[in-house]
This record gives C-alpha cells, structure tokens and sequence, in this order.
C-alpha cells in the first residue's frame, strides 16, 4: 500500500534505518495488507489525542485502538519534518531486510531518549517478512477464499486441543459457519511458544476441525 507516496530511490538508500519492536513491526504488517484501512499509516499526536478523549480520530473517523511507533531519540534529529525529500524512515525486520518506510510528518518524546513518529506508510520490497509467507493473505485475498455464508474466526495464540476442537466445532455446527482461523506471529505466544511452532501445531490439528478448514496467518 503506496498511499500514493513516492520517493526517489536515492532518497531511501540515504535514509535512516530502524528495527521496531514485534507488535509495532505486526501492525505495520496489517496497515500495508490494508486490514487497518482507512488509516495509512502510524498515528499522530492529533490522532492519538482524538482517540483518547474521544475514540475517534481527528477527523472524526471511529477507531478503536492506538497504532503508534516509537524509536531512538538519536534518529529524529536526523529527520527534517518540513523537507519530504528529508524524513522518510526506513523500517527493517529483524534480520536487516527493509519492509517499509515511513513518511515522518510528527514526532514527540514519549520517554527519556526515545519519541513517538507519526506519518504513512510505504512497503519495501516483496512483502516477504516473517514465517509461512503462502499463508499471508490481506483482508480482499482472504474475502475471496470464502465461500458464501457466514464465517467463524478464530485466532490460535496456542495449540488447539481435544477441548477447544470440540467447543470450535460446534459452534460452527451451531452457526452453520466456515471456519476461519488466525493465528498470531508477531511474537511468541502465550505458552512462550515460537510462531513456527505454534502454526505447524494448529496445522497438526486440521483433521479434526469443520470442513473446510480456511486458515490465515497474521
């Protein structure tokens, strides 16, 4: 997702760089599939400040949590705000590889040496970032894979057991849904297990959950 933004290569080569932190770099993800529309990107201190007093954005838009991005102090002062060709920021995953930039149009202190940036989104590259690439899919890719009918998501934070197949299927019995099912690998979850173990587990269950089984990773 562009966002209509485009800068010179020469422009992202010379900016800087940073690694955000795994929740940061997972809703980075989800505003470049475009599962955050309408936002386009980290939120503003006018944002943040609607959405605290009022649960809505600056322009009025409802929208239920905080998206932010936090980084080094030491790297604002080399973003000039009133110069585009002068405060884009490059975002890295955790290996190196640039998966976005963002265009800094705001920044704030949020704790002793580091600040609050604001501003769009850009991706970098393929999109490939993170474990099980074919099971990535955005919100349009996703609508497509469904059949008609109603769908039950369910987001997997751990592996799924003999209990938890058997609640899931009937309550797609109940609804007469499709199956969906989430599964979270920004981080490890709440067993502490990492997100490649985690899908391989929930994997290692499909044959006892409703058919067809649609699954998504994000």
């Amino acid at each position: 997702m562009s966002n209509g933004w485009v800068l010179p290569d020469e422009v992202l080569r010379d900016a800087p760089a940073y690694t955000p932190r795994a929740y940061e770099l997972a809703d980075l993800e989800l505003l470049l599939s475009g599962a955050y529309t309408p936002l386009t990107g980290f939120l503003g201190r006018a944002d943040l400040t609607a959405l605290t007093r009022r649960g809505r954005l600056d322009d009025g838009t409802p929208w239920p949590v905080p998206v932010t991005l936090e980084i080094p102090g030491e790297l604002v002062g080399g973003l000039e705000l009133d110069n585009p060709l002068h405060r884009a920021l490059v975002l890295t995953d955790a290996e190196g590889a640039p998966v976005a930039a963002v265009d800094v149009t705001d920044t704030w202190p949020t704790r002793e040496g580091r600040y609050g940036v604001g501003g769009a989104v850009r991706r970098l590259g393929d999109g490939g970032h993170g474990p099980f690439q074919r099971l990535r899919r955005t919100p349009d890719e996703v609508r497509s894979l469904l059949p008609p009918g109603r769908v039950l998501g369910v987001v997997a934070d751990r592996p799924l057991h003999r209990p938890q197949l058997a609640q899931i299927a009937h309550a797609a019995r109940t609804l007469a849904a499709h199956l969906l099912i989430l599964i979270p690998v920004a981080e490890s979850g709440p067993d502490g297990l990492p997100p490649e173990v985690l899908v391989r587990a929930v994997f290692a269950a499909r044959d006892r959950m409703p058919r067809p089984p649609w699954s998504r990773c994000r």
